[in-house]
């Protein structure tokens, strides 16, 4: 029975470790977003119904607020650079 608990309680010992550092990493990776990045989804909300084909392309929104898209049309470009007007005028971040 002593032997039962010792296995269980090092395979729980060397099992845990292997766990809870993937999450951990996982949780700091999960940090949230930026800043720009809040601006540009904002941004992306507004216009995405403008082309109802446009869609994101790859993570979508980098860290610095660039938003990657197909297909690049100038109406949807428009409503973004309209949307960053909009925000620079009430004081938001640039993008």
């Amino acid at each position: 029975m002593i032997r039962a608990r010792w296995g269980l309680t090092l395979s729980l010992a060397l099992f845990a470790p292997g766990i809870s550092a993937p999450l951990l990493l996982l949780g700091c990776a999960s940090g949230g977003n930026t800043p720009a990045q809040d601006l540009a989804w904002e941004r992306w909300n507004r216009c995405k119904d403008k082309l109802p084909v446009a869609r994101l392309e790859g993570a979508g929104v980098s860290p610095d607020g660039q938003i990657s898209f197909y297909p690049r049309t100038a109406e949807i470009q428009l409503c973004l650079d309209e949307a960053a007007q909009e925000q620079a005028t009430r004081g938001a971040a640039p993008r």
